[in-house]
């Protein structure tokens, strides 16, 4: 001991009694490592640590599932295509992607024709030189040649008994009765009138009008 703790406190020296300690073991060593360490410093347990990899028949499985995915919405698509293809009202001028030409020039045209002739009076064909503001150009066909244009390339394309029935269902009554043309005769007259509509350039309309 020291003799200057031995001079400042001679009352508790006198008083003391050796005491005999036992050694540490390694053991006792073992249980103090890592106590009294905070979170920061803590030893990472099986949570913390990366999630092992796919096994080769995990990813077997997830590979089967994304392909048998993919090939579904692809299958939905494909319907939804093929569906939009059919013709979902009665309408007798619908028009499908899937008709042939002249069947979609048939029904395009005479659908507004009837569309054109209910919702004005045919007057008499006025052409403008094109000159002055405002005014349409000579070459551009108007409602009037439309109409005209219309009814002259039905009664070329038919015969005489087949263009009367045109003339009543579609001329005069505007296709209101058309879908009570038995379908054989519907089919004859869209046939032929809906080519001489394509090879006359009515159809496309846009392009008949512009």
């Amino acid at each position: 001991m020291s003799t200057m703790h031995e001079a400042l406190f001679a009352d508790f020296y006198s008083e003391a009694l050796p005491i005999e300690l036992p050694e540490l073991s390694f053991m006792d060593v073992e249980g103090l490592v890592g106590a009294g360490e905070d979170e920061e410093t803590a030893q990472p347990t099986t949570d913390d640590l990366p999630a092992a990899e796919e096994t080769v028949e995990q990813q077997e499985v997830r590979t089967a599932a994304e392909r048998e995915y993919l090939v579904r919405q692809r299958h939905y698509a494909d319907l939804d295509a093929q569906l939009s293809c059919v013709i979902t009202d009665d309408n007798p001028f619908s028009v499908s992607p899937t008709m042939a030409r002249e069947v979609k020039a048939f029904r395009s045209v005479v659908s507004r024709y009837c569309t054109m002739r209910n919702q004005s009076v045919l007057g008499i064909a006025r052409y403008y030189s094109g000159q002055a503001a405002g005014t349409r150009k000579a070459y551009k066909p108007n409602c009037n040649d439309f109409y005209c244009d219309v009814e002259l390339k039905a009664k070329e394309a038919l015969t005489p008994n087949l263009f009367r029935l045109f003339d009543k269902k579609i001329l005069q009554e505007f296709g209101e009765r058309w879908a009570d043309v038995p379908l054989s005769l519907r089919t004859v007259i869209e046939s032929r009138v809906g080519l001489a509509f394509a090879r006359a350039r009515i159809f496309p309309l846009p392009r008949y009008f512009s």
